[in-house]
């Protein structure tokens, strides 16, 4: 029986210490690393840049070299109107070309072709041809696109965009950690809540207590009894309400930081103030540091390439265009090809243009584009109004907070003297029922407006920290 009671006893450890082990502490600074490293929201949000540097890559992708080949075999046996020509033939060409855009806009095109031509004719010397040629041409556009202007301006565009995106996510990432956090001080509030309400539901049951006591030993009448009682339960339907609450806000905890409800348990944390700088100094460097802000005037830059580039959509399209050609045709394809170094040259050279007379497409694209750079002017102007205005008055807001979590410390121990005192004038006959509930739940209800004006002071500091790009 020993035995078995000591088995169980050591399984029972081994379990509490599991459940222990895998039990999440928190703390505002665990609350940050859980989020910047398990919280789904947050890994999804990371991947938004590494799909903004695809695009850039994309857009790199104009550059790249293009290789092509084909190899077709044609065979004629269609009837000839005169039998002098032969009554089929066989063309095989095989060709190999590689394509290559340059940044000046140069385009060029090298082709390596080859042809064997075989005719059955009994009039043709040479039954099979070799024809093998290589082939280089260039094309060159000088007005719209000129030089190249829009293939890296394109580039230029997308990646002043891969940085606003990079910015932008990281402001997300930002607000996500503050979300996160602002909730973990709402999880802390409701705590101190529910744990207030457990207190003065204890009282009040040991006041319900020991005013029966006395009423039942005729020191009170029955009618005074009756405040008791009711002051138990209403503060009972409080601590269940405050239980209620704190289940849900735990819920919801879990949930963003991606772990189990019953996983949670509290560290407490003492206050800890930040030494901001003066008011002017903060504005500044919440200009300077902010992400969104910052993400905002990446994307009014891509927005200015975007425009320089339907700019210059607008202008007729000329392209010089040229072409150098050597070749060498023999039965033999040894021989053909070793004739290609005899300078039989074609050469062909020109100028290519083209230009839409109405034009409608490429100036509703400019204009589009304008109105959209002032819109996003206009968005940067906004913002940075904003975010001045924001900063100042959560900085008071955070002063203001830090004072009244002072004040009301003060106030809850004052209450509990008050309180205190009242029970002992009660004990002395001195007082009223009426007038101990009431400085009781006064000192309670005092523990909550600390509890809350903590809350404050907390989300400011937070938010002040979001704007100044960082928390």
């Amino acid at each position: 029986m020993k035995q078995l009671i000591k088995s169980f006893s050591f399984i029972l450890a081994v379990v509490l210490t599991s459940q222990n082990a895998s039990a999440k502490v928190l703390s505002s600074q665990v609350v940050r690393e859980q989020t910047i490293t398990q919280s789904l929201s947050a890994k999804s949000e990371k991947l938004n840049p590494l799909l903004a540097l695809e695009d850039l890559r994309d857009s790199k992708s104009q550059y790249d070299t293009t290789f092509s080949a084909d190899f077709l075999y044609t065979k004629d046996e269609s009837e000839r109107a005169n039998t002098v020509f032969g009554t089929e033939s066989t063309t095989i060409n095989y060709d190999i070309g590689f394509d290559q855009l340059l940044p000046t806009g140069t385009a060029l095109q090298f082709d390596f072709l080859n042809t064997k031509e075989s005719n059955n004719s009994p009039f043709i010397a040479s039954p099979t041809l070799f024809d093998s040629r290589f082939s280089l041409g260039i094309s060159q556009p000088i007005l719209n696109n000129y030089f190249g202007y829009q293939n890296r301006k394109l580039v230029s565009a997308t990646k002043k965009a891969y940085q606003a995106q990079q910015k932008a996510s990281t402001s997300k990432l930002q607000k996500i950690i503050l979300d996160n956090l602002t909730l973990y001080w709402s999880w802390v509030l409701q705590r101190t809540v529910a744990q207030v309400d457990a207190q003065a539901l204890t009282a009040a049951r040991k006041l319900y207590k020991t005013n029966k006591e006395k009423q039942d030993i005729g020191l009170i009448e029955k009618m005074d009894l009756y405040a008791f009682a009711a002051n138990r339960d209403l503060i009972h339907n409080n601590r269940l309400s405050s239980e209620n609450q704190l289940d849900r806000v735990t819920a919801q905890l879990a949930s963003a930081l991606s772990l189990r409800s019953d996983d949670l348990e509290y560290r407490f944390e003492k206050l800890q103030k930040v030494s901001f700088a003066k008011e002017s100094d903060l504005v500044e460097k919440a200009l300077k540091n902010n992400p969104e802000f910052l993400a905002l005037k990446d994307s009014l830059k891509a927005q200015n390439i975007t425009v320089s580039l339907q700019k210059n959509s607008k202008l007729p399209s000329i392209d010089l265009v040229g072409s150098l050609t050597l070749n060498g045709v023999d039965p033999s394809y040894s021989t053909a090809f070793s004739d290609i170094q005899n300078n039989n040259t074609v050469l062909v050279g020109g100028v290519n243009v083209s230009f839409p007379i109405q034009n409608r497409a490429s100036r509703a694209a400019f204009k589009k584009a304008k109105v959209k750079k002032q819109q996003l002017l206009y968005s940067v102007k906004n913002f940075e109004q904003q975010l001045i205005e924001n900063v100042k008055a959560t900085l008071k807001n955070y002063k203001h907070s830090l004072k009244r979590v002072y004040v009301t410390s003060q106030a809850v121990k004052h209450q509990k003297l008050k309180w205190q005192g009242e029970i002992k004038r009660y004990d002395q006959g001195r007082s009223d029922p009426d007038l101990v509930i009431r400085y009781q739940n006064d000192y309670l209800d005092t523990k909550k407006l600390n509890a809350q004006a903590r809350y404050d002071f907390e989300v400011a500091k937070l938010q002040l920290q979001y704007l100044l790009g960082e928390i």
